[in-house]
């Protein structure tokens, strides 16, 4: 479950950074 809300924050961190979410390995 840690891993879930880890990757969850990453996302988040990844779309802020690139501005508009792309693909899961992109």
């Amino acid at each position: 479950a840690a891993q879930r809300r880890e990757r969850a924050r990453i996302r988040s961190q990844r779309q802020q950074r690139w501005g508009r979410p792309r693909s899961k390995a992109a």
